[in-house]
């Protein structure tokens, strides 16, 4: 029996009534299975299938055979149709079409045009997004980008998603060309009433075309789910019924030892030998001797390594990081708590970086003494030299874990370690380790596959190193997946299997078998403490597998959707430190203590109505700087930024710092309120002070709107990698100028700030004319880059040479800039700057490069400076009493290739004429 749910519609069922007791629905959508059973609904008799716009689920109906329910919880992180998908950027891109087909010659105005084409290229970079994310997810952008979007990437390597990066970069490319395409074909001389009703109708399809696209959809869902549920770090939250608190009191073990091998997304998939027939002997024979858990699921927020490790410890899903922080989830209880608190000697051994995603932060506040990652691991390999992409290989890890398993054993103490792979990390599994070179699956032509046959071969070798120990008989070993893969060479196969995460156990005192009873990552917590032989049949969302209580997946209806109602608790398991004895800077070490905690510097802490502590922003390697995070806060957001000095005067707008290395400014954006306090070493700043700051005047948000742009203005400024002044004595002026360099260079402006005109640029390099009063002006442009095709300013002469320019325009302006954007040079490509540059007095052009911010300026009296960034960086100058007095017009001079007529030749000011003959050889009678 099929049925087939409408994209976008609800379908209401009656299990009970409509198939009968016991019955079992399977909602297949291509990326997993969600099971549902009769169950209800916690207090509703209905059970309503919601499916999200771009999906279609098969509704198949499996016959009322099972004894009893089996499971009525979800399955990997946010599953989904891929035909869906497909169908959902399909749709998506039409409507973009079409809506442009409307737009068609449709307005003489170019900020219509240029709004029009900015929402297109919007709409377009929405896609390209979620095409990179997705890939790298397989469920879109879902929890885990949140969670790195908080965490940054630090300890991330790039080299394995080279591919990814480079179609990415093409894409947005693409999405580019397809912006300034479309603000050419929007533009017309007129604009008939037709062409009035086609916008309308256009502005109908384009608003359809973001409402059917899937990063649109995502990001609701998301903002929906968690927007408003992050309030409860750092107060008090009770405990939900469904979470069951553990400490030491409640754990009494048997002493045993426990090993953990975590095999990095080596799902029980990959053992089917249905599905890849002889990929994982070792692991197939292993588990036959072993006690096998079949029916291991994951849920939102459990997807990705840290997520898992925190369930699979902790029973918990890692709401809150506290990522730069002193502790990760100092409020949770772990297996590592309580072993330690046991008397275990605990260690962790990694193959990457301890900094990516605060897995070291999460070991080390949870009880491990000993926490080794990549760079601790490096020297003691007999070849240091030996490294991977992520690290170091999983032959080299494994060599040293056995090792370190054979110290322990040898030593008085019980002990715990914990170990987890990388080689087959996706999207292609990293290099295949040396120890497995005469090592292949089947042909050798699927370079993943060779990775998990290798990752088999050596974690065969590994168990059975501890099988074979007489410490065993004292042991608990669990082997485990972290989590189900994600997007790799064969995920299509590992879609349309029966995914489960893999989890089988070693004990002397257990008997291998297999426990097909349903469970979720949350479960395996209170499982291995069961193993060990301790009294705890659950612990946080988790219940042992062994034990006689059913998961919680076989209780609830929607486990995903009890977790979003309980995020204020969940949140609450950051605990982030607090500001009840104020806060006070230590400079040597970059951080910033209340009371007897830390967190590393620069740092954002938002604050609640009664000054708790709620969250806590850091400058991580997530493209986004800490400043731009602040101002992009909602306006009655409480916060104290920590950070130094001149980056604070820079965002405030102050032209002096105050007298220390670090400042806080506190208030909330939409306060005129805000204040900014010098931190000497040592000098706490008290409670009591920001309690009078947030006492003086409350967010409003007319304000806010006045003062808005300046603040990410600025906050640009500060991202700059220079600040500097230009200022001759005698001239007038106030403005900006920002260089951005790189291929994903975000932008390069120049504003009047007495009139608050600003002005864009385009790739290349531009020249400006400057007056004191008015708009910055685009006099000429060249994409001296043109890499896939040249890229040409509407607003700006493009064939004319800027000494030529300047040589006609120097009585009209009292001041000249000359600024690049995104990239002067690229390579394999000739821009010609001796010919752009000729009849100028720059110099510095000669030694331009790819990918750098510049600024040139030519002063009202004649002053010349030039400014040269880092590739991939920016520059932010800001000018004053630079520009002469010159001569305006009300509209912007339109340079022409062709000879002037010879009255409107202009007579240069004394000093651009001197320049111009002493370094332009421009030199009149």
């Amino acid at each position: 029996m099929l049925f087939i749910v409408p994209m976008g519609g609800k379908l209401p069922i009656t299990i009970q009534s409509f198939f009968g007791p016991g019955a079992r629905v399977i909602l297949k959508n291509g990326r997993g299975l969600a099971e549902r059973d009769s169950r209800p609904p916690r207090d509703t008799s209905k059970l309503w299938t919601l499916c999200p716009l771009s999906e279609r689920i098969r509704v198949v109906f499996t016959g009322a055979t099972a004894p009893m329910p089996e499971s009525w919880g979800s399955d990997a992180s946010r599953p989904r149709s891929s035909e869906g998908i497909e169908m959902s950027v399909a749709a998506s891109l039409a409507l973009t079409l079409i809506a442009l087909a409307l737009f068609r010659k449709a307005t003489a105005s170019r900020k219509r045009a240029m709004s029009i084409a900015v929402v297109v290229f919007v709409a377009l970079l929405l896609l390209v997004a979620f095409y990179a994310l997705d890939a790298l997810t397989g469920s879109g952008i879902d929890e885990s980008v949140l969670f790195h979007l908080k965490v940054g990437l630090k300890g991330a390597t790039v080299r394995d998603f080279t591919a990814l990066i480079a179609i990415t970069a093409l894409l947005v490319v693409g999405a580019l060309a397809a912006g300034f395409f479309a603000y050419r074909f929007v533009r017309a001389e007129d604009a008939n009433r037709a062409t009035r009703a086609r916008v309308l109708a256009g502005v109908g399809v384009l608003l359809g075309a973001y409402a059917m696209n899937p990063a649109v959809l995502d990001i609701g869902e998301l903002a929906i789910k968690y927007g408003t549920r992050s309030i409860g770090a750092g107060t008090r939250v009770p405990a939900p019924a469904e979470y069951v608190p553990v400490d030491a009191r409640d754990f009494s073990g048997a002493e045993k030892n426990l090993v953990l091998f975590y095999l990095e997304s080596l799902e029980r998939t990959y053992l089917d030998e249905k599905v890849f027939p002889g990929l994982a002997p070792n692991l197939r024979a292993l588990e036959q001797q072993a006690l096998s858990f079949t029916d291991i699921t994951q849920l939102a927020w459990t997807s990705w390594t840290i997520g898992a490790m925190v369930a699979t410890q902790c029973g918990v899903p890692v709401a809150g990081s506290s990522a730069g922080s002193d502790a990760f989830l100092p409020a949770a209880t772990c297996i590592g708590d309580l072993l330690n608190d046991a008397g275990y000697d605990l260690s962790y051994l990694h193959g990457a970086s301890l900094e990516f995603a605060g897995s070291g932060a999460f070991y080390e506040t949870h009880g491990f003494a000993s926490v080794e990652g990549a760079r601790e691991l490096l020297g003691q390999l007999d070849d240091p030299g030996y490294e991977s992409i992520w690290g170091i290989y999983d032959d080299s890890l494994l060599d040293l874990a056995a090792h370190r398993f054979d110290t322990l054993a040898a030593g008085e103490e019980p002990f715990g370690m914990v170990l987890l792979t990388v080689d087959t990390h996706h999207p292609r599994g990293g290099i295949v380790s040396a120890t497995c070179e005469d090592i292949i699956y089947r042909d050798g032509s699927n370079a993943f596959l060779n990775a998990v046959h290798c990752a088999d071969h050596m974690a065969g070798r590994f168990i059975r190193h501890v099988l074979d120990s007489s410490a065993m008989k004292d042991t608990v070993l669990v082997v485990l997946s972290d989590h189900l893969a994600r997007p790799n060479a064969v995920w299509d196969t590992l879609e349309a299997a029966e995914r489960r995460n893999l989890m089988f156990a070693f004990s002397s005192g257990i008997e291998p078998g297999t426990i097909d009873k349903s469970g979720m990552t949350f479960d395996v917590a209170p499982t291995i403490l069961g193993l060990l032989g301790a009294e705890t049949e659950a612990m946080g969302y988790g219940r042992d597998l062994l034990g006689p209580a059913p998961s919680l997946r076989s209780e609830v209806a929607d486990l995903d959707r009890l977790l979003e109602e309980h995020w204020p608790f969940l949140a609450s398991l950051a605990a982030f430190p607090q500001l009840d004895f104020g806060l006070r800077v230590e400079a040597a070490t970059e951080r910033a203590f209340l009371g007897a905690r830390f967190v590393r510097l620069p740092a954002v802490f938002q604050v609640d109505e009664d000054l708790r502590v709620v969250d806590v922003l850091y400058d991580m390697d997530d493209g986004i700087t800490l400043p731009v995070k602040l101002a992009d806060l909602w306006y009655g957001n409480r916060f104290i930024w920590v950070d130094g000095c001149e980056r604070i005067a820079v965002f405030e707008g102050r032209e002096t710092p105050l007298p220390a290395a670090y400042c806080a400014l506190a208030g909330s954006l939409g306060s005129p309120g805000l204040a900014s306090f010098a931190l000497p070493d040592g000098k706490p700043l008290s409670l009591e002070t920001l309690e009078n700051v947030f006492a003086v005047v409350a967010p409003d948000e007319a304000y806010f709107a006045s003062v808005a742009g300046t603040f990410r203005e600025n906050a640009m400024l500060v991202d700059a990698e220079e600040v500097r002044s230009v200022t001759p004595t005698g001239l007038a002026g106030d403005f900006v100028i920002r260089s951005s360099g790189g291929a994903d260079a975000w932008e390069s402006w120049v504003i009047n700030r007495a009139q608050g005109d600003k002005v864009y640029l385009e790739r290349g390099l531009s020249l400006l004319g400057l007056n004191q009063g008015s708009a910055p002006v685009k006099l000429a442009h060249k994409d001296t880059c043109g890499w896939g095709g040249e890229v040409h300013d509407p607003d700006a002469e493009s064939d004319l040479d800027f000494g030529t320019v300047i040589e006609r325009s120097a009585a009209r302006y009292g001041a000249f800039a000359v600024v690049a954007h995104s990239s002067p040079v690229c390579y394999k490509i000739d821009p010609h700057l001796d010919a752009l540059f000729s009849g100028t007095p720059f110099r510095d052009w000669t030694s331009l490069w790819y990918e750098q911010p510049y600024v040139a300026i030519l002063a009202g009296n004649g002053h010349v400076e030039e400014f040269i960034g880092e590739r991939n960086a920016a520059i932010a100058l800001e000018l004053r009493d630079f520009v002469a007095q010159a001569p305006q017009e009300d509209r912007p001079v339109v340079l022409r290739a062709e000879p002037l007529e010879e009255q409107s030749k202009a007579v240069l000011p004394p000093v651009f004429a001197d320049n111009l003959c002493r370094f332009g050889g421009l030199c009149g009678p």
